[in-house]
């Protein structure tokens, strides 16, 4: 309960900034959920704890330090340098805290740039605050997976939108911390092949994607056993695929299944009724790439499952967008020309929104009862 509580303090906290004050309340009070991994003391069983052990070889540099850093040194180079120098501060809580600064930070710049130059508001408090409830406050403690999403997303965002080369530096970065930041890339680089085919049949290659790269898994695998980072990817997808792994609770996927959907069908509004001058048209290729093959995983739920980390922030992205441009001076408005929009076709979009709400604010119930109540025990404020 504490842990539910403090989360729906900084949430109240932000929903009641003055204006001029909104964005640099916004970066402290999300700091101080990162903040709050100073008073985490995670279990054997958690990520987190792995990781404490691997900081503490590296201070002492002990016998058990070239067994437990082989894997980060070799597949995650950069998340190696990076224990490296998180290991310089004496407290290993340092490494959640500014993971999840980074983490969120990026994520929130990206919102805030969407708003830039708009004065409502209502609609950037509301997708400030459903960041913080559709982002499971406990993933900080996976530590790579959200590093990697959160700076993917960003280089995306500034990619696809703005065709900014530093975009690159970006997606290897992702790469180079976590393994599947190579399957995001790959999918990224699959976007050219569906702006160039009929979509309907990549469309279909996309869902049977995941099938596919587990029939040929193992073999990817060892061809590219001289390059550790590649090879890594395929032996992560394989324990995956094993069904190894932490996400075992149905109830997630039924919800993440309800949250893909919604964000799919918001974005597709949002691409084909409001965005006038096509402006997230690549973005939303993209979303619809990704959430394919993540249709096409639904089988294996601990890759169904991880695909929140790229597909909720999208969702909010798309959401932030169709705010901005469809609520002027408190009031909504709907635009008649390119996109054909017609008052009734704004009636679904509001319909669509008051859907996400509703899914986000069940899905932050879910996390209550399943997560929160047992990790506040874990929490010492």
């Amino acid at each position: 309960m504490a842990l539910m509580i403090y989360i729906l303090i900084i949430c109240l906290i932000i929903a009641f900034s003055p204006r001029e004050l909104l964005w640099p309340i916004t970066f402290i009070s999300v700091d101080l959920l990162s903040v709050s991994f100073l008073f985490f003391h995670p279990t054997i069983a958690d990520d987190l704890y792995k990781h404490y052990i691997v900081l503490d070889s590296i201070r002492n540099a002990d016998l058990s330090f070239y067994y437990l850093t082989e894997e980060f040194e070799k597949q995650s180079p950069v998340y190696f340098l990076y224990l490296r120098i998180i290991s310089l501060f004496n407290n290993d809580a340092v490494l959640p805290v500014i993971s999840g600064i980074i983490s969120y930070s990026l994520l929130l710049i990206c919102i805030k740039n969407l708003f830039k130059d708009y004065d409502v508001m209502w609609p950037q408090k509301l997708c400030i605050i459903l960041l913080i409830l559709m982002t499971r406050l406990i993933d900080i403690s996976s530590i790579r997976n959200i590093l990697a999403s959160s700076l993917f997303i960003f280089g995306l965002y500034y990619d696809l939108i703005y065709h900014k080369k530093y975009s690159i530096i970006f997606y290897i970065l992702a790469c180079l911390i976590h393994s599947l930041g190579f399957l995001y890339l790959t999918i990224r680089v699959l976007l050219i092949l569906y702006n160039k085919f009929n979509k309907y049949i990549m469309g279909l290659l996309f869902i049977a994607g995941f099938t596919l790269i587990s029939m040929f898994n193992t073999k990817l695998s060892i061809l590219f056993s001289s390059f550790p980072i590649i090879s890594g990817t395929f032996d992560r997808l394989g324990t995956y695929l094993s069904g190894v792994g932490l996400e075992n609770d149905r109830i997630y996927t039924y919800v993440y299944l309800g949250i893909y959907i919604i964000t799919l069908l918001f974005a597709n509004f949002t691409e084909k009724k409001i965005d006038i001058n096509n402006k997230l048209l690549q973005l939303y290729n993209y979303t619809v790439i990704f959430t394919l093959f993540t249709f096409g995983s639904i089988l294996q739920r601990e890759t169904f499952n991880r695909a929140r980390f790229i597909l909720i922030p999208l969702g909010i992205l798309f959401l932030a967008f169709f705010l901005r441009t469809t609520v002027i001076n408190g009031r909504y408005i709907s635009f008649d020309n390119k996109k054909n929009n017609s008052n009734g076709m704004m009636g679904y979009g509001v319909l669509l929104l008051a859907l996400y709400i509703v899914i986000a604010l069940f899905y932050f119930g879910v996390l209550y009862i399943t997560t929160y109540n047992y990790y506040s025990t874990l929490f010492t404020f």
